[in-house]
C-alpha cells in the first residue's frame, strides 16, 4: 500500500513543485467556535508553505480560508517531517486512516477516487508550460504553420509532462529533442548556458528569472477527504466551493497570480524593438491641450504638460524613443489626426474598443484608472427634479439622467458651468475634478464617488502602424515602478495656487476695498507726517500733536512715533471716545518698565527693531498694546534732520492675525490629501527627506507602511462611500496615535505611510506598531466585521534618503502581507 501511494503522490507532484524540510509538528487555528477541520499540510512552495515564525500562508491556505468564510470551519494543519515523496506518503496513509479529513492539491486518479472522495468542483487549475529565461529577449514564437526545432530540457523521469509536449509538438509542428535534468537546478543551467532552447515546468511552480512562451494540457486539481471524515462536511466544502466561483470568478485567478506568476521588472526589447528604436525618427504623439490634468497647455510657458507628457518623457528615457507632441484643442481634432495618419499616436484616449475601431488605432495598456464623480454646488439639496446636467459634447460616457442636459465643449466648461450656477451638476473622472477642486475659483463645489465603471486612460497608435512601436509602449508601461507612477499622478493633479493681488482681490473683495481704503488712509497719513515734520520746530505745542492725533483717528488704524533721544514711543489709540491726551495716545518709556504693558523681552525687541532704521514693511509676532500675542505688519520709515541724521520714527501698525490664518490655511490645504485630511505622497516625501538631511549622527527615527487588508473586498461589499469613511477612521487613529513632530500621510489608495521624529529605541517602534495593529480592529464594517491593517517598519538612521527608507518599510509591509496580514514587520526581521 504504501509504494502505491508514493506512485499516487508522484502524479499528485506534476500540480506541485519546490519542496523544504520542516520538523513535525500540529498547528491549530486560535479563533473559537464552528467544526474543527485536520488538514494535511505537506510544505510544497507557493501551494502550501510555513515561514520560521510558524505563519501559513500559500495558494491552498487562503482558499481554505476564503471556504471558511462560508461554512465557519477551525483548521488544524498537520505536517511531517521528511522529503516530500515520504512526507506525502505519511500524509495520504493518515488521511486513508481517518487521521485527518482533508488533504489539497490533488490531481484525479481512479486509483486515488477509489481510497478518498473528491470534492465536486476543483480550486485550480494547473498547465504544463515552456518556459525561458525572463533576460531572453527574443521571445520563441511557436507557429502552428511553420515547422521549428525546439530542444527542451527536462526532468528524466517526469514522463507525463514529457507525453504532453509530445502532443502539444504534433499540433503546432514542433520536432522536439531533450535534455534530460535530474534537479531542478540542472534545468535552469540547461536555459541558461544555451544548452537548451527552453524548459519544462508548471503553471504552480514559480521560477524566478524564467517567463512562459506555451502552456497545454490543462489539469483541475481537487481537494480530497477520507471516506471517514464527518457527515456534511463534504456538502459543506461543495457549497462553499460553489459560492466562491459564483461571488468572485476572478478569486482563484488573482492567487494564481499572487503566488506563481513572477512580476517583471527589467523592460526587455527584442531585436526587432531595438533596431526600430535605433532607425526611426521622433513618434508623432497628438495631445489635448485642454484636458487636464491628464495633458493640457501650460498658461505660464505655452508648453503642453500633464500625465500624458510626463510618461512620454519618463518612457523616451527608458527606450530611447523620441516624442513630439502635436497640440490639439478638441477631442475630434485628436482623432482625425490618427485616421488621416497625420500622427503616429494620440495621447490621453479613454480605453474603449468602439472607439478604437472607428478612429483606426490600437490601444496600449491603460496607464491611469479613475472612478467617476458627481460633481454640485455645496449649497445643492440633492433634489434631482428640474435639475440640469451638464454634459461635454462627444462623451463616450453615458450618464443615466432622464431631465434636462446641456452640452459644453469639455469638462471644464461643465464645471464652470456648475459652479457658476448656469447647470446644477455633472459628471467628471476623480483625477480631474481633483484638479479643478484645488483651484480657489472652485471652491463652491463638492464631489461624491460614483458607482459606474471606472475611466481608464491609454495611449492610442494609429493603423496601420509599426507593431514594435505598439509593444515597446506596453512593455515600457507594464514596468514603471508603482512609485513613480504614482508620484506623476500626483504631480500633475495637485495644483499649487501662487495667490497674486488680482486672484487675492478677487477671493476677498470686501477685504480688497478696505485694504484700498486703508492704503489711501496711509498715504494720507504720511502727507501729513511730511507736513508735520517740515513745519516742525524744536518745541512740540499741543495743538500740533492734537492735529496729528486727529489724523491717526480718521484712519481707524495703529499709528507711532518713536524718538531716538528719548526712547519714547507713541501709539495712537483709534478706539479713544475722549478728548484727553491719555485716552488718545499711549506712552511707552524704555527706560522704565512700569510705563508699557508690554514684557521685558517684547520691549526690548520692538526697540532694537525701531532702532535699526530700516524703511518699509517688516513682519513681528509679539504682543500688541493689549497685551495678547498677535502677527503684526509694521510700516514704518525714518524721520532725519536737516544734516540727514535720524532723529526718529513714524509709521503704523496693523493686526494681521486673520490673514496668517487664512495663508497658513491654504498652505495646510495644498499639502493635505482630500479625502483623509493627512500630508499626501508628495508632501510626505518632502517632510521626511528634510527630517532625514538634518538627522545628526547617532539620532533615529522610523518609516512605517501600512495597508489595509483586503480593501477592494470592503468597496466591493459595502460600497466606495463606505470604503472612503473605513479610510478616514484609519487617517483618524494614526493622527491620534502619533505625535505633532512625526508625519502621518496617505501615499495613495489604501496605503497610509508615518514617519516617526527622534525615536529612542526599537522597542518604542515594536510597540508603537504592535498597537496599531489592535487598534485597527475598533475600526467596524455595519457588519459587524473589524478592519485590519498590515504594517512594515524601518528604522532610519543619518545619510538614508527617502527613497532607500521606503523601500526597507516596502519590503518589511510585503513580509507582513505574506505572514497573513493583520500584523506587523520590521525591516530587519522580514524574514
Amino acid at each position: 500500500m504504501a509504494k502505491g501511494l508514493k506512485r499516487i503522490a508522484a502524479v499528485v507532484m506534476a500540480a506541485v513543485m519546490l519542496f523544504a524540510m520542516l520538523p513535525y509538528g500540529l498547528a491549530a487555528d486560535t479563533k473559537q467556535g464552528g467544526r474543527t477541520v485536520r488538514v494535511a499540510y505537506p510544505i510544497q512552495a507557493g501551494l502550501s508553505e510555513r515561514d520560521e515564525n510558524g505563519n501559513y500562508s500559500g495558494y491552498t491556505y487562503e482558499y481554505l480560508q476564503e471556504v471558511a468564510q462560508y461554512t465557519g470551519w477551525q483548521y488544524e494543519f498537520v505536517e511531517v517531517p521528511g522529503d516530500i515523496d515520504n512526507s506525502l506518503t505519511t500524509l495520504l496513509d493518515m488521511l486513508q486512516k481517518g487521521e485527518v479529513d482533508l488533504m489539497g492539491g490533488m490531481l484525479f486518479s481512479e486509483e486515488m477516487n477509489s481510497l478518498y472522495d473528491y470534492s465536486g468542483h476543483s480550486y485550480g487549475t494547473v498547465k504544463t508550460v515552456l518556459q525561458v529565461p525572463h533576460n531572453q529577449p527574443d521571445s520563441i514564437v511557436i507557429d502552428a504553420q511553420q515547422e521549428q526545432q525546439l530542444t527542451v530540457a527536462v526532468y528524466g523521469k517526469s514522463v507525463q509532462r514529457r507525453q504532453e509536449l509530445e502532443e502539444y509538438a504534433k499540433i503546432n509542428l514542433l520536432h522536439v529533442s531533450y535534455v534530460e535534468c535530474e534537479t531542478e537546478d540542472e534545468l535552469i543551467d540547461a536555459v541558461l548556458s544555451g544548452r537548451a532552447d527552453a524548459m519544462i515546468n508548471t503553471s504552480l511552480n514559480a521560477m524566478p528569472g524564467m517567463r512562459t512562451i506555451a502552456e497545454f494540457a490543462p489539469k483541475p486539481f481537487y481537494f480530497v477527504l477520507s471516506k471517514q471524515a464527518e457527515p456534511g462536511l463534504m456538502q459543506e466544502l461543495n457549497a462553499a466551493i460553489m459560492s466562491i466561483q459564483q461571488i468572485d470568478p476572478y478569486f482563484t485567478i488573482s492567487l494564481q497570480e499572487k503566488y506563481f506568476t513572477p512580476k517583471n521588472e527589467d523592460l526587455l526589447l527584442t531585436d526587432e524593438e531595438e533596431q526600430y528604436i535605433r532607425t526611426t525618427g521622433a513618434i508623432r504623439v497628438a495631445v489635448r491641450t485642454d484636458e487636464p490634468p491628464f495633458q493640457y497647455r501650460n498658461a505660464e510657458d505655452g508648453s503642453t504638460t500633464g500625465l500624458a507628457p510626463a510618461l512620454l518623457q519618463y518612457i523616451g528615457e527608458q527606450t530611447g524613443l523620441t516624442f513630439e507632441l502635436v497640440p490639439v484643442s478638441t477631442e475630434s481634432g485628436l482623432m482625425e489626426l490618427a485616421r488621416d495618419g497625420k500622427v503616429d499616436m494620440v495621447a490621453g484616449m479613454t480605453y474603449n474598443y468602439t472607439l478604437a475601431r472607428e478612429n483606426g488605432v490600437s490601444m496600449t495598456h491603460a496607464y491611469a484608472s479613475s472612478q467617476y464623480v458627481l460633481l454640485m454646488r455645496q449649497d445643492w439639496d440633492g433634489s434631482m427634479e428640474g435639475k440640469t446636467l451638464a454634459v461635454p459634447e462627444g462623451t463616450l460616457h453615458s450618464f443615466a439622467y432622464d431631465g434636462k442636459t446641456q452640452f459644453y465643449d469639455s469638462f471644464e466648461d461643465c464645471i464652470r458651468a456648475v459652479s457658476k450656477g448656469e447647470a446644477d451638476f455633472t459628471y467628471a473622472d476623480g483625477y480631474a475634478a481633483q484638479y479643478y477642486l484645488n483651484q480657489s475659483a472652485l471652491g463652491n463645489l463638492r464631489m461624491v464617488p460614483q458607482t459606474d465603471e471606472p475611466r481608464e486612460i491609454c495611449f492610442g497608435v494609429a493603423m496601420p502602424g509599426h507593431k514594435q512601436l505598439l509593444s515597446i509602449m506596453n512593455k515600457a508601461l507594464l514596468v514603471i515602478p508603482e512609485e513613480e507612477l504614482r508620484a506623476m499622478v500626483y504631480r500633475n493633479t495637485v495644483t499649487y495656487r501662487r495667490t497674486t493681488l488680482w486672484s487675492f482681490m478677487k477671493e476677498h473683495p470686501a477685504e480688497s476695498v478696505l485694504f484700498v481704503m486703508l492704503f489711501c488712509g496711509l498715504v494720507v497719513a504720511l502727507l501729513g507726517f511730511n507736513l508735520v515734520q517740515r513745519v516742525r520746530s524744536e518745541k512740540k505745542n499741543a495743538l500740533e500733536l492734537k492735529k496729528r492725533l486727529q489724523i491717526y483717528q480718521l484712519t481707524q488704524e495703529y499709528f507711532f512715533e518713536y524718538d531716538n533721544a528719548t526712547q519714547t514711543l507713541l501709539v495712537s489709540n483709534p478706539n479713544d471716545t475722549g478728548d484727553g491726551e491719555s485716552e488718545a495716545l499711549l506712552r511707552y518709556d524704555y527706560r522704565t518698565s512700569a510705563s508699557s504693558t508690554w514684557s521685558q523681552e517684547d520691549r526690548d525687541k520692538f526697540r532694537s527693531f525701531l532702532e535699526e532704521g530700516k524703511d518699509g514693511t517688516h513682519e513681528l509676532r509679539m504682543a500688541g498694546i493689549d497685551g495678547q500675542q498677535h502677527w503684526l505688519r509694521i510700516v514704518q520709515q525714518a524721520l532725519r534732520d536737516e544734516t540727514g541724521k535720524p532723529v526718529g520714527m513714524i509709521g503704523k501698525i496693523n493686526v494681521i492675525d486673520e490673514e496668517k490664518r487664512e495663508k497658513d490655511l491654504l498652505r495646510q490645504r495644498a499639502e493635505r490629501d482630500g479625502l483623509t485630511g493627512v500630508f499626501h505622497a508628495a508632501a510626505v516625501r518632502q517632510l521626511v527627506g528634510e527630517y532625514l538631511s538634518e538627522m545628526p549622527d547617532g539620532q533615529h527615527g522610523a518609516l512605517l507602511l501600512l495597508d489595509v487588508d483586503h480593501f477592494k473586498e470592503v468597496n466591493d461589499n459595502y460600497g466606495h462611500l463606505q470604503g472612503d469613511e473605513a479610510l478616514q477612521q484609519v487617517a483618524a487613529m494614526l493622527q491620534r496615535s502619533f505625535r505633532d513632530c512625526d508625519v502621518v500621510g496617505r501615499s495613495g489608495g489604501d496605503e497610509f505611510v508615518v514617519y516617526m521624529h527622534r525615536l529612542k529605541h526599537r522597542d518604542a517602534l515594536r510597540q508603537k506598531c504592535a498597537l496599531l495593529t489592535r487598534e485597527a480592529h475598533d475600526i467596524v464594517m455595519p457588519d459587524g466585521a473589524s478592519l485590519t491593517i498590515s504594517l512594515g517598519a524601518s528604522l532610519t538612521n543619518s545619510g538614508q534618503s527617502f527613497n532607500e527608507v521606503y523601500t526597507e518599510a516596502d519590503k518589511a509591509l510585503y513580509a507582513a502581507k505574506a505572514a497573513g496580514r493583520d500584523c506587523y514587520r520590521l525591516s530587519d526581521e522580514e524574514k
